[in-house]
């Protein structure tokens, strides 16, 4: 579903005919998926990059065939909308019915990710890393926009080449490392007492 929809096309289609259903007497379960998934695409705000995934009903169900074209609409608020939305389809006929369908709406952002196999405590690069385009829906971890907040971090975790970095995944680099020589200083009653040690 790598496809980037445009709200302002798809707008005036909120209703769909369903003339090709008569013939069997019951609505046909597809015209309800098309008419479900354009009510879910007209919230989503103008060149927003996203796809949209309708539970197709019961293939058994029997709805009569509706010689309106059918309505649709999102249950709860405009602009509360989350991933998972349910969408009330009814036609108002002679012989009106309703049924409730469930989507869900994948959103797609520019995010991090991993171009080569990190190890655990590697500082990443700008070769490390790049932008590309994924689903950040299910992301609730967050995730990074950025490589200059990734480049001089330190990897907490082994990295796979084309994973998705997370904000948890990095932590800064260490000043002082395993092995390195330092030099301790204690005071104590004026008087300075200086010694090399070895970072452990």
């Amino acid at each position: 579903h790598d496809k980037k929809w445009t709200i302002s096309a798809l707008r005036p289609m909120l209703t769909f005919a369903s003339g090709s259903t008569l013939a069997t007497g019951w609505h046909g379960i597809s015209d309800i998926v098309s008419t479900t998934q354009k009510a879910v695409v007209a919230t989503q705000p103008v060149g927003s990059d996203f796809d949209v995934q309708v539970q197709t009903p019961d293939p058994r169900l029997r709805l009569s065939a509706c010689q309106q074209p059918l309505q649709a609409r999102p249950t709860g608020s405009p602009g509360q909308l989350g991933a998972h939305v349910t969408v009330l389809v009814q036609c108002h006929d002679k012989k009106p019915w309703k049924i409730y369908v469930r989507a869900t709406i994948g959103q797609y952002q520019p995010v991090l990710v991993a171009t080569n196999n990190l190890s655990r405590n590697a500082v990443v690069n700008a070769t490390d890393i790049k932008l590309e385009r994924r689903r950040i829906s299910d992301l609730h971890a967050g995730y990074l926009h950025s490589p200059d907040v990734a480049i001089g971090q330190t990897v907490r975790r082994t990295l796979t080449a084309g994973s998705i970095i997370l904000p948890t995944d990095l932590r800064p680099q260490a000043l002082v490392k395993l092995g390195h020589q330092v030099m301790l200083v204690t005071k104590d009653s004026g008087i300075s007492i200086r010694m090399q040690g070895t970072a452990m």
